[in-house]
């Protein structure tokens, strides 16, 4: 074990150094796909005994969704050495404000289905793998993005994406078990019920009038075809405008999005800022799905960019071709 890993007790009946054990509280999604899948008793004995291989001691507190909140603040007040989210995207950033106050390292157990962030800081593969490295601790400070006061991780959307985000709400709690049958199912019903949507859009004191299918705004920028970021700390939002062209057009951004090949669409329009300001024409504000949970913001909708806002362990740098 790593010499920042031990501590040492001097004690009056012994000379010896002693080893003190990490300890780390995990809140889990008790209706994530995986925990549903094996059974809650086995899927902590899976993740406890995983981390003592490692010489970590890890408390699992299975909650159902609408306890986590006040599970993550319970298990912050336990003042463990780390903090563990597990579930998808969504999870983590519902949980954003409390990861943020907590002002202690993160880590996430990604049970999701795009898994974006916990892929960006290379938390991924087996189960084993995956806390092998959480247990090093390991940390690296992150950007957050902020719309109206509600954060979120990696992405916003408005329009085409906002109904995906409720339709594949929709189709978790039908399709519990077949995480890729509702993502397709949500995304065939969102080509044929979608809207376009009027808005203005801010940008460096500029304001542009247009007729959308979709608004993306994500925190740093993402590669096209892998939907992953280089770096999570440039301070910078990514804006993407698709805009309105008819169903054919949706259903060729989608299969562009599936093969990621999307930044080559014809009607998408990316910018680069660190701010912009969206409001929404003839709404009083809009459904915004962030990390693919659905909020309602008011107008005007102001997102920004919150640099090393949130500490989080990170895993193993990620190999590149040579």
């Amino acid at each position: 074990m790593p010499v920042d890993e031990i501590r040492v007790l001097d004690g009056p009946s012994s000379g010896m150094a002693q080893e003190v054990r990490r300890t780390f509280i995990a809140v889990v999604n008790a209706r994530a796909g995986e925990v549903l899948q094996s059974g809650e008793a086995k899927f902590r004995d899976l993740i406890v005994g995983a981390f003592d291989k490692v010489g970590v001691d890890c408390e699992v507190r299975l909650v159902k969704p609408r306890k986590l909140d006040a599970a993550v603040r319970k298990a912050v007040e336990s003042k463990p050495d780390a903090l563990l989210v597990a579930g998808g995207d969504g999870t983590v950033s519902r949980l954003l404000p409390h990861l943020v106050a907590a002002r202690m390292p993160v880590g996430l157990l990604p049970l999701g289905t795009l898994n974006l962030l916990a892929r960006d800081i290379a938390i991924e593969g087996s189960l084993e793998d995956m806390i092998a490295h959480l247990a090093r601790l390991k940390r690296v400070m992150v950007d957050l993005g902020d719309v109206n006061g509600h954060f979120f991780h990696s992405n916003a959307g408005l329009g085409f994406f906002a109904r995906m985000a409720w339709e594949r709400e929709g189709s978790r709690k039908s399709m519990p078990f077949s995480k890729m049958t509702g993502f397709t199912t949500a995304a065939l019903r969102s080509i044929w019920r979608h809207r376009p949507i009027t808005i203005d859009l801010t940008l460096d004191g500029v304001v542009t009038t247009c007729v959308a299918d979709a608004l993306l705004v994500t925190n740093n920028r993402f590669h096209g075809s892998e939907w992953r970021r280089d770096s999570l700390e440039t301070g910078q939002l990514e804006v993407h405008l698709l805009q309105a062209a008819g169903m054919a057009a949706r259903i060729r951004a989608a299969i562009a999005v599936y093969r990621g090949t999307w930044r080559d669409l014809p009607h998408l329009t990316s910018m680069s800022a660190s701010a912009l300001t969206v409001r929404r024409i003839g709404r009083s504000g809009s459904t915004v799905a962030l990390d693919g949970e659905i909020h309602n913001v008011k107008n005007p909708m102001r997102f920004r960019s919150i640099p090393a806002a949130l500490e989080l362990i990170k895993g193993a740098p990620r190999r590149t071709a040579s």
